[in-house]
């Protein structure tokens, strides 16, 4: 088990894009799981849920422990990610594998972006 570990990353190290697009996106969704626990305010109140471009009228409000949703989307996107691209990787994909992390990254700063604008809206 150790030497299939240690193969992996040998594997991964090698390849300088995909090891520096893996450090991107670990490093950008962990800044993001941080944003979403430091700027949770912890009240009684309800929150804006989900983000619409129609107007105030189509927001939801809801619990503000709801928004820790975003937090488990930032862990998958992230595990899920880098498990795929290792696979296109092992495959002989490495292209592919660019495009999978490329793409997962730019969901965690399109996610982090909709949920800035959630924490503006006021209460």
């Amino acid at each position: 088990m150790r030497d299939k570990i240690s193969k992996t990353f040998k594997q991964i190290f090698q390849d300088r894009l995909l090891f520096v697009l893996i450090l991107f996106l670990i490093i950008l969704s962990l800044g993001f799981i941080l944003f979403i626990i430091l700027n949770l305010d912890h009240n009684e109140l309800t929150v804006w849920l989900r983000y619409s471009g129609f107007g105030k009228d189509n927001y939801y409000r809801g619990k503000w422990y709801l928004l820790y949703n975003w937090l488990g989307l930032a862990l998958l996107n992230m595990i899920g990610s880098i498990f795929i691209a290792y696979r296109f990787f092992v495959k002989s994909k490495p292209k592919i594998s660019y495009v999978v992390l490329t793409l997962a990254s730019l969901i965690v700063v399109i996610a982090w972006v909709i949920l800035n604008n959630i924490y503006r809206l006021p209460n």
